[in-house]
């Protein structure tokens, strides 16, 4: 079986790109993960993608000092910095119209706190879909950064994956562990992205039959039952999944 989305790495270096866990890496609330079908539902959907390598970050309130893997030594970052080794490996594979051109690892951007990470992979999708990437879902921010979310079409852009974000934190080292997922990749189909959402709202006037049949069914009933199980929601959206996937 094709899968949907495939990633080449560059760097060959890091974590496996992982499915994404329903209970966030064990990090969820019990009962949030047991009975709240919606956000056990984002927390699994897709793969996570790791940093290649631990980076230490260092923003002084103008400019990124930064070290990668067992380098200790902070440099700022006037340019970018490469990946450790990896221009030796691009040169060694590259043909002679990119060896010029290796990709950057981290690069500081011109707005104060922001820094660009390469995740060192190139992905493919199947025909018309494209990358929702953006932190992981209802994951505890392990770092004092504000991970930016881009949605890609790599039919159209075939350049490595990348992560923009905000260090929040200064004159203090923030560590990045390249064992902790640092975003979230999910498969969306492009042509859904901004379509098929109606514009403006129903007014409450304009419920019809269905829409006051639902809310009867599924809000007045369970509320007014004393003895209803926790997570009635949960079982109904497991089972319309399974029938689907059975389908």
């Amino acid at each position: 079986m094709t899968p949907l989305v495939s990633y080449f790495s560059l760097f060959g270096s890091g974590e496996m790109p992982r499915r994404a866990d329903p209970s966030a890496l064990g990090t969820l609330p019990t009962r949030a993960f047991r009975y709240c079908e919606a956000v056990r539902l984002a927390s699994g959907a897709g793969q996570y993608l790791f940093p290649p390598a631990e980076v230490r970050l260092v923003w002084d309130g103008t400019r990124i000092a930064v070290s990668v893997g067992e380098d200790e030594d902070f440099a700022f970052v006037t340019d970018a910095v490469p990946f450790p080794g990896f221009p030796d490996s691009w040169l060694a594979v590259a043909p002679e119209s990119c060896r010029h051109a290796p990709p950057a690892f981290i690069t500081a951007l011109p707005e104060p706190g922001l820094v660009q990470l390469s995740l060192g992979v190139i992905a493919t999708a199947a025909a018309g879909w494209s990358l929702w990437i953006g932190p992981p879902a209802n994951f505890p921010r392990p770092y004092p950064i504000e991970v930016m979310t881009g949605v890609v079409d790599p039919a159209i852009y075939r350049g490595l994956l990348f992560i923009n974000f905000r260090v929040t934190k200064t004159d203090e080292p923030v560590v990045i562990y390249a064992d902790r997922p640092i975003v979230q990749v999910v498969p969306v189909r492009t042509a859904d992205i901004g379509e098929g959402v109606a514009r403006d709202f129903v007014a409450l006037s304009a419920f019809d039959a269905a829409a006051w049949e639902g809310y009867l069914a599924k809000v007045v009933g369970p509320s007014g039952d004393d003895g209803r199980a926790f997570g009635g929601y949960a079982r109904e959206a497991r089972k319309a999944v399974a029938t689907t996937g059975s389908g």
